[in-house]
């Protein structure tokens, strides 16, 4: 593996990750209402959304575990990269959970966007 492909890795680790987290949010804070004519013999305590998102946020710290496992880039360049996961969520809470940033917030996502970039 290169070292493009262990940034790859860490980058897309750190997406699912905090895709996983917004999923998991969702799942807690909008339950579907369930039915009577749709209820099974297995009660879950969560949505399926919620068990999608800790899927993938499992499957992410395996992906980032990876990267950092390959050995052909230093954690010191790996790391400050799992902060653009961070920017998937602020990006995801205002698209996908509507939620509102006001200006403090956007010059922190602005902040760390160029921290990701340099």
């Amino acid at each position: 593996m290169s070292v493009w492909g262990a940034i790859a890795l860490a980058v897309a680790g750190s997406a699912c990750m905090n895709l996983g987290l917004v999923l998991q949010k969702r799942g807690i804070v909008r339950p579907e209402p369930q039915s009577p004519l749709t209820r099974t013999t297995f009660r879950s305590r969560h949505p399926p959304i919620w068990y999608l998102g800790m899927g993938l946020m499992v499957g992410g710290y395996g992906i980032y575990a990876a990267a950092v496992s390959a050995r052909v880039a230093p954690i010191s360049l790996l790391q400050p990269l799992s902060a653009s996961g961070l920017l998937v969520v602020a990006l995801l809470a205002v698209v996908y959970l509507n939620e509102r940033f006001d200006a403090a917030e956007w010059l922190g996502v602005g902040i760390l966007l160029a921290g990701v970039i340099l």
